[in-house]
């Protein structure tokens, strides 16, 4: 978040809680997307340090409460993704598509 004009910024704040699993030591790919009702829908994957699986799990979480409070990631797939992507389309409908290796 920043102030008037960019001049100064906030600290940074994580705005959900990373899955709580050992397996999953860092987040990539994030993809948001908003609804008309305001909720902010997230998906990211899980990805493990040189010589680990490499990019895997897809997961899913929202927030409708202005960011405040998340909904728990939900897993998607636990599979490697090669890609991701997130939208709302113009009924208010989330679609996630993914490719899996």
């Amino acid at each position: 978040m920043r102030s008037e004009n960019g001049e100064s910024w906030t600290n940074p704040e994580l705005g959900f809680t990373k899955p709580d699993d050992p397996a999953c030591p860092l987040i990539v790919n994030p993809k948001i997307a908003i609804d008309s009702g305001g909720t902010v829908h997230i998906s990211f994957n899980c990805a493990t340090f040189n010589g680990g699986k490499g990019v895997f799990g897809l997961y899913y979480a929202n927030s409708s409460d202005g960011e405040t409070n998340w909904t728990e990631p939900e897993l998607i797939s636990e599979n490697q993704i090669g890609w991701s992507t997130l939208f709302v389309d113009s009924q208010d409908k989330i679609h996630q598509v993914w490719l899996e290796l």
